[in-house]
C-alpha cells in the first residue's frame, strides 16, 4: 500500500505526505512510523531542497556583548525597504544607517531588488564616511551574494 501511493505520486512523497495519504484511507500512523516503514522498504522521496541560505555564526564566548555595544562602536546597519507607489508599482529603497548618530549615510531607490542596489548604496556611504568596524544586515540574498561580499 505504501509503495503504491509513493509510486502513484511520482516518488515525490516523503513521510509527512505519505502519512496524510494513508490517513485518507483510514490508516492512521505517526510520521516516525511511516518514516521507519519507508526506510525498511527502501522508499525515499526524490525531492530535495533546492537552496539553503548561507548563515553566519558568531562565537559569543569571544564577543559576549557584541550586539549590545554596537551603537557605541563604529557600526552601520543596512536594509532594503519595499515601497508601493500610487500606480501600484513596487520600488525598493536601500539605506545605510550609522548606529551611533542614527544618521542615514546613503540611500538609493531602484525598480529591481538586486545586488547592484546594495553595492552602490554601500559604495556611496563609504565615499561620504569612514569604513565601519561592523556592518549589520538581515542576511538576505542580496547581502550574502558574491558581489556584495567582494
Amino acid at each position: 500500500m505504501l509503495r503504491e501511493i509513493w509510486q502513484n505520486n511520482y516518488k515525490a512523497y516523503g513521510a509527512p505526505r505519505l502519512r496524510l495519504a494513508l490517513a485518507d484511507l483510514n490508516l492512521h500512523h505517526g510520521t516516525n512510523r511511516v518514516r521507519r516503514l519507508m526506510r525498511e522498504a527502501g522508499i525515499y522521496s526524490v525531492m530535495s531542497r533546492r537552496f539553503n541560505k548561507p548563515t553566519t555564526t558568531v562565537d559569543y564566548r569571544q564577543r559576549p556583548n557584541l550586539i549590545r555595544h554596537l551603537p557605541e562602536a563604529n557600526a552601520w546597519s543596512m536594509d532594503i525597504t519595499y515601497l508601493k507607489l500610487s500606480n501600484g508599482q513596487w520600488v525598493y529603497l536601500a539605506s545605510v544607517l550609522e548606529l551611533q548618530t542614527r544618521k542615514i549615510l546613503a540611500h538609493q531607490i531602484s525598480a529591481t531588488m538586486d545586488t547592484k542596489l546594495v553595492v552602490t548604496t554601500l559604495q556611496r556611504s563609504l565615499s561620504t564616511d569612514k569604513k565601519p568596524n561592523y556592518l549589520h544586515t538581515d542576511m538576505g540574498s542580496q547581502f550574502t551574494s558574491f558581489g556584495f561580499e567582494n
